[in-house]
């Protein structure tokens, strides 16, 4: 007899049915991104017909495989540059992070060079499904 030990995870945005944002444009494309240090870009995103809106975007960095300890994970919040008098309409302003200067920088960046993942939020918490990007 064979014993099987594994969990399911369903986070609960997918158990309560909830619409996730999704991008669109150029952002879209299935291949990655390549975006620049300290640059304002606008982000499109596909309609949201829930009601609820895009409030932020996020940069996760890629981690370790399983039992693999990574000092190396990053959750990045881009800046949002919302001017309250535009009308964004389906898309979301975001300025990417300052290249690191200096010397010896390791342990103090915020956002390292290399590949990351880029995630829209809903502003009920949903992400969206994830778009590789290179910073």
């Amino acid at each position: 007899d064979r014993i099987w030990d594994w969990e399911v995870l369903t986070p609960s945005y997918v158990a309560q049915g909830q619409e996730r944002p999704s991008f669109a444009g150029a952002w879209a494309n299935p291949g990655p991104m390549y975006l620049n240090w300290s640059t304002d870009y606008v982000v499109d995103h596909a309609p949201m017909l829930s009601g609820a809106s895009v409030s932020r975007m996020v940069l996760m960095r890629p981690y370790a495989v399983t039992h693999h300890s990574d000092m190396d994970q990053r959750y990045v919040e881009l800046v949002s540059n919302w001017d309250a008098d535009a009308d964004y309409g389906n898309s979301i302003p975001v300025r990417t992070p300052n290249r690191p200067t200096g010397g010896n920088t390791r342990g103090s960046m915020e956002a390292p060079p290399g590949w990351y993942i880029a995630f829209l939020i809903s502003s009920e918490g949903t992400p969206s499904l994830g778009k590789w990007v290179h910073l």
